[in-house]
C-alpha cells in the first residue's frame, strides 16, 4: 500500500529531495558526539576539574568540530 503510494506520487512529478550540505551533516555529527553524555556528566566533571572546566569544554568543542568535519567527509 505504501510502495504503491509512493508509485502514484512519482508519476505525479511529487518527489522529495535528498540532499544533507555540509552544515547539516556536521551539525549530525556534533549532536551524535555529544548526545545526553553532556547533561549527566557535567556535574561531576565540575566537581573534579574546578575551575579548569570550561578550559576543557573548549578542548572538547575543538576535537567535536574535528570529528566531525571527518564525518562531513572533508
Amino acid at each position: 500500500m505504501i510502495l504503491a503510494h509512493s508509485k502514484r506520487e512519482q508519476e505525479a512529478g511529487h518527489t522529495m529531495r535528498k540532499d544533507l550540505g555540509v552544515r547539516d551533516l556536521t551539525s549530525f555529527g556534533i549532536a551524535a558526539i555529544i548526545g545526553a553524555g553532556i547533561f549527566s556528566t557535567i556535574g561531576n566533571a565540575a566537581a573534579a576539574g574546578g575551575p579548569a572546566v570550561s578550559l576543557l569544554f573548549v578542548f572538547s568543542a575543538i576535537a567535536c568540530g574535528f570529528s566531525a568535519l571527518c564525518y562531513a567527509q572533508f
